[in-house]
């Protein structure tokens, strides 16, 4: 067991499933040329963990290190040891001995231990700022630990401990069992699974090597691209184009095609400032593995901007979570790209609306309305329904003076393409504005990234409407369908009161919830609040840590270490939005509700049934979201903050 003096950060880096694949013991190669540092934790004045009948860990520990010492040595490996007897070792001097001796890979052997009896598997640690390839060590011992020793697999878990971040070669932490629960304790007296868990681990350490070799923390990047000039010196704003891009690898790594660090084509946009106008661009994955001098042809989906200009695409690739190519020394392809508006005529672009006058004309503040609207196409193209370009209902909010009060306004999708002519009714769950006052209500269509049907002579249909309230308005009859009416800087400065020392952290991630709250059409002022009440703002001082990226408590049933963990923070919060939408709609909201965000609720298939009982207000949360009746008290406090 590592102790939380030893700066314990959990995180799982993407939602793992094991494929627990056979061993073949044949398949091993004999290398006397690779060495292997094994750990065995704690020692002399350091005991671990002590189990209900006094089996000190340091003891297991150092058993299980010397049977995988055995078993590496019989088939010619060569081992060094940090303690081969029952003595106090320093962090420091542990990896000095991995580092001075130039091990190939280093594995840490412990077990562990919790305040409550029942906890009870198997769990590897790597860490992601520690040398690379130490993902798919900790991953490998893992795999072949569970299906050796039959025991609960907790996880493949980044675990920022020093001897992971300070080790120069793949370093992997490996938590047997648990000396706290009475039934493993006395498994671990043992010599039977003692045995099974160094079986697994030695297992681990071979099908590594296998597989990767033992000179990953020292390889090079290298890489060239090619597009043979297929990618357009001209794009049309808003369209996606295929162009093959052929890569090799000219360093002495491979790539891996998998798993947390995989290799990823990346393309990026760029101003002719040299300005990234595309926040981390966008990603093509290998077909698979990719060794020395390998080529392969990757065809890259690039969406060209939104808005038309000049700008350079470059090519690039990423060792996730490791590095750039970039950073390497490896030049980015770079092209030169005319970005054009699509050439549509006006007379292409004609529409009526009716709301056959059911926008009432007095409203809530904060509260949502759904108001019909009949739409017509009375002009000559296709509204497309689905995909980048499609048409959608979008409705804003004005002031008197014409200024436009909620920034990119709501939507209603179509409910299936409409040809020339073509009626269709849509539902506008309008949400009223969060402060009292006289409104102008603009019904438009949009055809998204190209036009809005506004620019297109197509006049808007606008309602004035006189809003009551303003104060408190968020309560437990407040829809959480919607788009806030809150402002980032509204946001924030709620945030700030609570926890200012976080402000950073909440200024990157404001925005995220703001983009995904439009995206899904639920109200990112009441999932912001959420945030803050599961986080505690951010300060997370309950079982879910911050490493995880999960900003809801998703998974967190109370049980220590039980959580769900998300590679990014983005991915944090599109879950958050995904297992909101599992409470409030009857049916998927978009494709990221599905089991890739939210393995909670969605682990039972690809279509499963939703939580939804016909109530998608704030209540709804109450008892279901959480055991209690007054979960939504806080919620509906810090929505109102953020106001007022």
């Amino acid at each position: 067991m590592v102790k939380k003096a030893f700066n314990i950060f959990i995180i799982t880096a993407t939602i793992l499933s094991f494929t627990l694949t056979p061993f073949l013991v044949d398949s091993l190669l004999a290398n006397p040329g690779y060495l292997i540092c094994l750990d065995p934790g704690h020692g002399g004045k350091d005991p671990g963990a002590i189990g209900p009948t006094g089996l000190m860990e340091k003891v297991v520990n150092l058993d299980i290190a010397y049977k995988v010492k055995n078993k590496l040595q019989a088939k010619g490996y060569s081992v060094v040891m940090t303690r081969t007897s029952d003595i106090y070792l320093s962090l420091d001097q542990r990896v000095a001995i991995a580092n001075n001796n130039k091990a190939n890979v280093f594995i840490s052997i412990h077990n562990n231990a919790f305040t409550l009896p029942t906890a009870h598997g198997t769990e590897t640690y790597y860490s992601s700022s520690g040398a690379p390839y130490g993902y798919y060590l900790a991953d490998a011992i893992q795999q072949r630990v569970v299906t050796n020793t039959g025991s609960k697999n907790r996880g493949t878990k980044d675990g920022g401990f020093y001897v992971l971040n300070h080790t120069n070669m793949p370093a992997a932490l490996q938590e047997g069992e648990f000396l706290s629960n009475p039934d493993k304790e006395a498994l671990l007296k043992t010599d039977a699974f003692r045995n099974k868990i160094a079986q697994g681990i030695y297992e681990g350490i071979v099908n590594y090597l296998n597989k990767y070799g033992g000179g990953q923390s020292s390889g090079t990047y290298g890489a060239t691209y090619d597009d043979a000039t297929k990618t357009p010196t001209s794009m049309e704003a808003g369209k996606t184009y295929t162009i093959p891009i052929a890569i090799t690898n000219t360093g002495t790594m491979i790539w891996p095609s998998t798993g947390t660090n995989k290799v990823n084509l990346s393309y990026h946009w760029y101003d002719t400032a040299g300005k990234m106008i595309v926040r981390d661009g966008q990603r093509t994955s290998l077909l698979s593995d990719m060794a020395q001098s390998a080529k392969a042809t990757l065809n890259a989906e690039v969406l060209a901007p939104s808005k038309a200009g000049t700008y350079i695409l470059k090519y690039d690739l990423v060792h996730e979570y490791v590095y750039w190519f970039s950073d390497k020394t490896v030049p980015m392809l770079a092209r030169t790209v005319n970005v054009v508006t699509a050439q549509l005529s006006a007379a292409e672009y004609y529409a009526t609306y009716d709301d056959a006058t059911k926008t009432p004309t007095s409203m809530e503040a904060g509260k949502t309305y759904t108001i019909p609207i009949a739409i017509t196409n009375t002009g000559t193209m296709i509204w497309p329904s689905t995909g980048t370009n499609k048409v959608a209902l979008a409705y804003h909010w004005y002031d008197t003076a014409g200024k436009m009060i909620v920034r990119d306004g709501q939507r209603t999708s179509l409910l299936s393409d409409m040809a020339q002519s073509a009626k269709a009714t849509l539902n506008a769950e309008v949400l009223a504005p969060s402060k009292a006052g006289t409104y102008i209500l603009k019904y438009d269509l949009v055809h998204e990234y190209v036009y809005w049907f506004s620019d297109k002579t197509v006049p808007m249909l606008a309602r004035t409407v006189n809003v009551a309230g303003g104060t408190n308005v968020i309560s437990n009859s407040t829809s959480i369908r919607g788009i806030s009416n809150a402002t980032k800087e509204q946001m924030l400065n709620m945030f700030k009161k609570h926890n200012p020392n976080k402000i950073d952290k909440a200024t990157r991630i404001v925005d995220m919830y703001i983009n995904w709250g439009n995206k899904f059409n639920i109200r990112s002022d009441i999932a912001w609040a959420m945030m803050c009440h599961e986080t505690n703002f951010l300060k997370y001082d309950g079982i879910v840590p911050e490493s995880a990226n999960n900003f809801c408590g998703l998974g967190a049933t109370g049980a220590p270490g039980v959580y769900n963990t998300f590679a990014t923070e983005e991915l944090g919060i599109i879950a958050h939005y995904a297992h909101l939408a599992w409470y409030v709609y009857p049916n998927h909201v978009n494709s990221y509700c599905s089991l890739d965000y939210d393995p909670r609720h969605f682990a039972w298939g690809a279509s499963p049934p939703h939580n939804y009982n016909g109530d998608n207000n704030i209540n709804s949360l109450n008892g279901r979201w959480a055991p209690s009746s007054d979960y939504t008290y806080k919620i509906i406090l810090f929505s109102n903050e953020i106001y007022n």
